[in-house]
């Protein structure tokens, strides 16, 4: 926005509307991290109290002993780091092809490529997961890997 031609007063007005609307979004993230340090008494009080009077952590450690979060962060790890690194090891190659050699269909293979980056994965969610099932990999750290690296 060039603001040299703009009208402070409306420049002003802008800037209290995106203010006052991003602290209207954020109010149930703070209305839930005071929630999860209250006691559930606390919790559904007329009227509510943003700050706890009851400062208890029983909140965070009943879930973290209902949910295996150790295993879904490794999952997590795992999955995020083959995928990166099998991404960026076919996407360099494929980038240093293109831009180092000449061959025939190059200019073809290329549109393609990038035609198929605009394909969403809504349309191709299902034929990947019929995919997967063929090879027998459901349920396994290669399905996930399969389906978004591919």
């Amino acid at each position: 926005m060039d603001t040299k031609h703009t009208n402070p007063l409306l420049l002003a007005i802008a800037y209290t509307v995106l203010i006052v609307g991003s602290l209207w979004m954020l109010l149930p993230l703070v209305w839930m991290t005071s929630a999860a340090f209250k006691p559930m008494s606390e919790i559904i009080q007329v009227p509510p109290t943003w700050i706890p009077k009851h400062f208890t952590l029983d909140n965070i450690k009943q879930v973290f002993e209902q949910l295996p979060f150790a295993r879904y962060f490794l999952n997590s790890v795992i999955t995020t780091t083959v995928i990166v690194f099998s991404v960026l090891l076919t996407s360099a190659m494929a980038g240093y092809g293109f831009s180092k050699f000449n061959f025939p269909g190059k200019k073809i293979l290329f549109f393609l490529i990038l035609s198929s980056l605009m394909i969403p994965f809504q349309v191709r969610m299902i034929p990947l997961y019929q995919m997967a099932q063929k090879m027998d990999i459901i349920n396994s750290y290669l399905g996930v890997v399969f389906s978004v690296a591919f």
